[in-house]
């Protein structure tokens, strides 16, 4: 959890409680409808930055080599 996110929560407990409902439905209604419009398929963020993996095969590559790394 974010630090506005725990802010948030503690400021919406300091009301009295049937008030509690009346500030965070509207809020979380906003929340969701922004991680809506905001969400994008994991596909379409490979290779989106420099530095990223060019394919999904890059990816599980880099796993791979990773877990033979580890310790059991």
């Amino acid at each position: 959890m974010t630090k506005t996110a725990q802010k948030l929560i503690e400021e919406l407990q300091k009301l009295p409680e049937d008030q509690q409902d009346e500030v965070a439905t509207p809020l979380l209604k906003q929340l969701k409808e922004l991680r809506r419009a905001e969400a994008r398929p994991l596909t379409e963020m490979i290779g989106a930055g420099p530095g990223l993996y060019e394919s999904p095969d890059q990816v599980d590559e880099k796993i791979r080599n990773q877990r033979e790394e580890w310790d059991y």
